[in-house]
């Protein structure tokens, strides 16, 4: 409803605004891709300087005043409310940048020793949890630790900036920031994670006795955590998944959903497996639809597979989007996007799709298909628990920050934390609690997944009417909001009961 107070500014000032918001995005992503991707740390800042009417305050004044008087469209209202959380983020972003880039520095050129052997920093977590050996997986963590405590150093500065940058922008605290951002009352979901860990404990546990020793070889009262990321990485059945075959697999199963891979000429795979790339894979849509790029390094596990595919999930969306739009083109629901990443990845835990893809043997099959049960619990609990503790951080400050971090993983993932986890207590963070996505996703994804089984049989990957009824989903870019998917898909509200009975039904014969 209209202010008689307020006068809404001209659709060109807000077009203008918009145009900006999308070359800064353009070139941190650029910049972003050349960090992560190939090692190069950029000399200077985020470029800034060349948009300050980002962080002028009448950037965010045009946008209030817009809102303010906004007409009775719900669609316009929440793009309006969308642009003005991210012009929030931005301005918060630019008051902590000289850390990020400091961070971004000293992660891409350190390197950590163990056992006579240098690994670059990015690589030394991701060779921890594939390492066999369980005393070299803890000499690989304690390897970390110096240059953990270095980045922690600026890490507590960063915090103290974000959440001062926060207030003085008239908001109650960081909490509030990154509950526009993330679309969703943040404090509101703590009763959901509490449910979480509540109502998949005895599953966890019992799995949790069954899976990591067979995983890991180290008896389940012995287990660190480092012992529990590896038993979820799949080391055991590398053998059974071809590196050669990891990309016709994916075109092979996109096919099947009618789905053209190689005919997308917006898509880039950037496999190569270079020293100074980050170990993580990623997105990153630098222009929806046209530029769309995937990195990832594969480095011979069942892991690499799900890693290519839950990206693919996310490049897929992006591909299809039809919007046009700035915020329906990049600031919709992460969750919503976590949702169909989520699903690509559990393509690779299907019994179908395991059978066609892979050389399991059938026991081997099953015992990787409860493995990824297993893995789909420790995740759900460790991101409920992150919730949780991200919340008691920002309420509490951080002199207690690695004890509450101590206390909620031990709870969540039954070990106990050992220094080097500790010390991860902000470097584990994602940024302006990410986590939350990643939590509702899974929850959405378990819903969509029965979803498509029900209309198109077990193996519905490879029925071109998923690949539609998927495309009409991507098609609405972010204009759909985690709930109004939910209730789409026929849902009764956030709850982990279908959650629970999609890790059941990977417990079930392959």
């Amino acid at each position: 409803m209209s202010s008689p107070t307020e006068t809404a500014p001209p659709a060109a000032e807000l077009g203008s605004l918009r145009a900006r918001a999308d070359a800064f995005r353009r070139e941190r992503c650029l910049r972003e891709w050349d960090n992560l991707a190939h090692g190069i740390a950029a000399a200077a800042g985020p470029p800034h300087a060349r948009h300050g009417a980002l962080f002028a305050p009448p950037a965010l004044e045009s946008v209030r005043r817009a809102l303010a008087a906004a007409p009775d469209e719900p669609d316009e209202a929440r793009s309006l409310e969308m642009l003005h959380a991210h012009l929030l983020r931005l301005r918060v972003e630019r008051a902590t940048s000289d850390l990020d880039d400091r961070l971004a520095v000293l992660e891409a050129g350190a390197v950590v020793e163990c056992d006579g052997v240098r690994l670059p920093y990015r690589a030394a977590r991701v060779e921890t949890w594939r390492e066999r050996d369980p005393q070299r997986r803890h000499r690989l963590q304690r390897a970390q630790l110096p240059l953990l405590e270095q980045g922690n150093a600026l890490r507590v500065e960063r915090h103290s900036r974000a959440v001062a940058e926060s207030q003085a922008l008239g908001l109650s605290g960081f909490v509030e920031l990154c509950g526009r951002v993330r679309q969703c009352d943040l404090r509101a979901l703590a009763p959901l994670a509490e449910r979480i860990l509540q109502a998949s404990g005895p599953e966890y546990r019992r799995l949790f006795g069954e899976v990591v020793e067979r995983e890991s070889g180290v008896a389940p009262e012995q287990a660190r955590l480092s012992d529990l990321g590896y038993a979820i990485r799949g080391g055991r059945y590398e053998r059974y998944f071809d590196p050669a075959r990891l990309f016709p697999s994916l075109e092979a199963t996109l096919l099947g959903m009618g789905i053209h891979v190689a005919s997308q000429g917006g898509l880039l795979i950037d496999g190569e497996d270079r020293p100074a790339k980050s170990a993580r894979a990623f997105c990153m849509p630098v222009s929806v639809p046209g530029d769309v790029r995937i990195s990832f390094r594969a480095r011979g596990t069942p892991f690499d597979y799900d890693a290519l595919y839950h990206e693919m999930g996310h490049a897929q969306q992006h591909l299809h989007n039809r919007e046009s739009g700035f915020e329906f083109l990049y600031l919709g629901s992460m969750a919503v996007g976590e949702t169909y990443a989520l699903l690509f990845e559990g393509l690779t835990a299907a019994a179908g799709w395991l059978r066609r893809s892979t050389r399991l043997p059938g026991r081997q099959r099953q015992e990787l298909r409860t493995m990824r049960a297993f893995r789909l619990l420790f995740l759900l609990r460790r991101y409920a628990a992150m919730l949780l503790y991200e919340l008691r951080l920002y309420d509490g400050g951080l002199a207690k920050g690695a004890d509450a971090y101590d206390e909620l993983n031990q709870r969540a993932l039954g070990v106990s934390l050992e220094e080097p986890d500790r010390c991860r207590y902000l470097a584990d963070l994602d940024d302006y609690f990410y986590g939350v996505e990643y939590l509702r996703g899974w929850l959405l994804e378990a819903v969509l997944e029965k979803v498509l089984r029900v209309k198109y049989g077990e193996d519905w990957f490879d029925h071109k009417g998923a690949g539609a009824y998927l495309a009409r989903l991507w098609e609405k870019g972010g204009r759909h909001r985690a709930e109004d998917l939910l209730e789409k898909l026929g849902g009764k509200g956030w709850g982990p009961e279908v959650f629970l009975q999609r890790a059941r039904s990977l417990c079930e014969g392959a």
